[in-house]
């Protein structure tokens, strides 16, 4: 255990190809956020006037801001992400050194095809960051800000959809591979939390929700967790227009704004121009329950079930208790959804409002979520024993398909890093392999991972051919 905990908490920075990547140049100090608009998005409008065009931008001193630009194989387009690395400061040498990974997913009005660019609230988050490593009030870490953004409505809620296309894919896979493939990051579920705001918010907690084997913790500043309630919202969409009959438009107003985002994300009809999605509203605006019924499908209160069997997930999640969008009933409902199911989790309300204010939020971040976040992530190895290793594993309740296409990497990366050294203790006693072996073929796991499903190893070769 003492070689493992050493082998947990040592280490270096390795010398990393980062592939296509820009260093972000901090010599601008100041964005005129009025020039950068071009006044498209009421969201991004909201932002400007709670104060983003106030932002004065720091010198980097605990680290560097890369831009990293890619073909997305999931979205078919070329994207930019955004990677905070820290400073390798270790005395021993940096060599190995490899960091915890956080990615935050911004909110709408940002990215490629926002108002805003996805670059502002980069360098926002990473002068933030880079004061609080410096000031040692978190460990360093690694920080993603992957764009979320798409051409429509200018917001993906992080969600796959026939329109915008595979962005819950995109971020949980693709960007995750190549954080862990090309920069000096932990390459474990262990070592990685994801976190956002408002539209951001509910993408980070449905992505941990859906794939529990990915992230050990998420974050939720002033996200809609419990869709739900989206019907007690009826009257601020209907405020934006004069009727009814209703003519419903995407540029009517903030709240409309992601009405047609949401719809894009949970109900999109490639059939119905010319916006190409079913709105959940008919032109007198009472619900239509069946359009309804298919955004209930992506609502983090009801996918939270997924995490009770699954490995344990620490949950932070907050609001204004006057928020601007109306979210905090819906905070409120999704605290009860946790209640009900048994699921700890530390939701901290707050009064006033502040959703589109940078300074709320950088306060909300730094006093609250990251650190959180640099609780969890940098902690040590849990007190594993070999008489909890099957039932760790029996709480693996995964989806046979998302399996299939990264059955390595979701099941046995995870261990490989944790308990590996006790697996190696395990695989001196054949009566432990021949069980483990038998766990292991009752599962899921291996009996759904596509061609290794007809190719079982010997119990005497399980282990070794795991790690």
């Amino acid at each position: 255990m003492r070689a493992l905990w050493i082998s947990l908490m040592l280490g270096c920075l390795s010398a990393v190809a980062y592939g296509q990547r820009v260093v972000s140049d901090k010599n601008q100090n100041y964005l005129d956020l009025q020039q950068i608009t071009n006044g498209k998005s009421n969201l991004a409008n909201a932002f400007i006037e709670g104060g983003f065009d106030k932002i004065r931008l720091e010198q980097l001193t605990s680290g560097t801001l890369i831009a990293y630009t890619f073909f997305s194989t999931y979205l078919k387009e070329e994207r930019t992400m955004y990677i905070y690395v820290p400073t390798c400061n270790d005395t021993s040498g940096c060599e190995n050194k490899r960091y915890p990974v956080v990615y935050f997913l911004h909110s709408s009005g940002f990215g490629q095809y926002g108002s805003l660019p996805l670059a502002l609230l980069a360098n926002f988050g990473s002068s933030t960051l880079d004061g609080l490593i410096a000031d040692g009030k978190i460990s360093p870490m690694i920080v993603v800000f992957p764009d979320g953004s798409e051409p429509h409505f200018g917001g993906s809620f992080y969600t796959d959809s026939e329109l915008y296309g595979a962005f819950e894919g995109h971020i949980a896979f693709e960007v995750v591979n190549i954080i862990d493939s090309e920069f000096p990051s932990k390459p474990n579920r262990m070592r990685r939390g994801i976190m956002g705001h408002s539209m951001g918010g509910y993408g980070a907690m449905k992505l941990a929700f859906n794939h529990t084997y990915k992230y050990r913790a998420v974050a939720s500043h002033s996200g809609p967790l419990d869709l739900s309630l989206l019907p007690t919202l009826r009257d601020s969409v209907l405020a934006e227009y004069n009727g009814p009959p209703y003519d419903y438009d995407p540029d009517a107003g903030r709240i409309s704004e992601l009405l047609f985002q949401m719809a894009g994300a949970f109900s999109p009809n490639r059939f119905n121009p010319p916006y190409f999605v079913d709105l959940p509203l008919d032109n007198q605006g009472n619900f239509i329950e069946a359009v309804f019924n298919k955004w209930l499908k992506h609502n983090p209160a009801h996918l939270a079930k997924n995490i009770r069997s699954g490995p344990e997930l620490a949950i932070y999640f907050d609001v204004g208790m006057k928020d601007e969008l109306g979210l905090f009933p819906l905070n409120e409902a999704f605290r009860d959804s946790l209640l009900a199911l048994n699921i700890k989790f530390d939701y901290r309300p707050y009064e006033g409002g502040g959703h589109f204010d940078p300074f709320v939020l950088i306060d909300r971040v730094s006093d609250h979520s990251i650190t959180f976040m640099d609780s969890v992530l940098h902690l040590g190895c849990d007190n594993t024993t070999a008489a909890m290793i099957p039932k760790q594993l029996a709480a693996l309740d995964l989806d046979p398909t998302d399996l299939a296409l990264e059955y390595e990497d979701r099941i046995y990366d995870e261990y490989r890093t944790e308990v590996g050294n006790i697996f190696a203790v395990l695989a001196q006693s054949p009566q432990i392999q021949f069980d483990l072996y038998h766990f292991l073929k009752a599962s899921k796991s291996l009996s759904m991972a596509g061609p290794k499903s007809n190719a079982w190893p010997k119990p005497s070769r399980l282990i070794s051919s795991i790690f």
